[in-house]
């Protein structure tokens, strides 16, 4: 019945029994519990109306990718769960947000850091890509934070908070000899890939050079080059297929140029 009376009616009585409930008001406090945005709310225990001060247990699971903000309508409150004595009827809303995560982002020396997609603060869970940039006359030393790497191409999932410091340093490789060639990578030509493309860089020194394409994932899709090089400028041709021998998906993608110099990233687009 209403208001949560249970009444049992022995067997033998029925059909010869007329109940009538003349006390009703004893549960006069009706309570609607709705939900704004991804997730629901409950009320423990469900009725349709409460006695005076009976205490109901308002509970807000987000949905996924999504964080309980507040409660409004009745009752004003960030607190989840929510206790609440029943003195009225009441209206009460849950609201619910995107679960945004921000990446607090330093350097030291002179460079930059960016962000596949772009943007320190994603929704939980995104996979981010971050590559440093060193200024001219600037190398890239690595990441140090909640991420520890060497490569100036790195991959995470942003399920917290995270930090993350580019540390450059002055590049040894420039201005030592006068005529010394600086060491770069330039992004394939043309740019987005439709097709054939060229890729140019600069060896600083003599030594074993590797150039690879990686999608958005850091999977290496295409091995482009893996040779010893003298100094100098240096040209690869691609055909914008990938090592499986098909095209690659239109998207972004990374060169990334491996010596004993350091690693340098260019980021790309291919069409189909």
């Amino acid at each position: 019945l209403d208001g949560g009376v249970d009444v049992v009616i022995p067997a033998s009585l029925a059909g010869h029994l007329q109940i009538h409930m003349n006390n009703c008001g004893t549960f006069p406090h009706a309570l609607s519990v709705l939900a704004n945005g991804a997730g629901t709310a409950v009320a423990t225990p469900f009725r349709t109306r409460y006695a005076t001060g009976m205490t109901v247990t308002l509970t807000a699971p987000p949905g996924p990718r999504q964080r309980f903000d507040h409660w409004s309508g009745s009752v004003s409150s960030t607190l989840n769960p929510l206790e609440l004595a029943m003195t009225q009827t009441s209206t009460i809303t849950a609201h619910f947000v995107p679960d945004m995560k921000s990446i607090g982002v330093s350097t030291e020396g002179l460079g930059t850091v960016g962000f596949d997609p772009p943007g320190t603060s994603q929704l939980v869970g995104t996979a981010i890509t971050a590559f440093a940039d060193p200024a001219p006359g600037y190398a890239f030393e690595g990441w140090t934070g909640d991420v520890v790497s060497d490569s100036v191409l790195i991959h995470f999932q942003l399920d917290r908070p995270m930090s993350l410091i580019a540390h450059f340093q002055p590049d040894a490789t420039t201005g030592v000899t006068p005529g010394t060639p600086r060491f770069s990578l330039a992004p394939p030509r043309p740019n987005p890939v439709q097709g054939d493309a060229r890729v140019h860089f600069t060896l600083s020194t003599t030594g074993r050079a590797t150039l690879d394409v990686l999608d958005a994932g850091g999977r290496v899709v295409r091995h482009l080059l893996d040779a010893d090089l003298p100094a100098g400028p240096h040209e690869s041709r691609w055909d914008g297929h990938a090592d499986s021998g098909g095209r690659l998906a239109p998207g972004l993608y990374w060169l990334r140029l491996s010596t004993s110099a350091g690693q340098l990233t260019q980021r790309f687009a291919s069409l189909r």
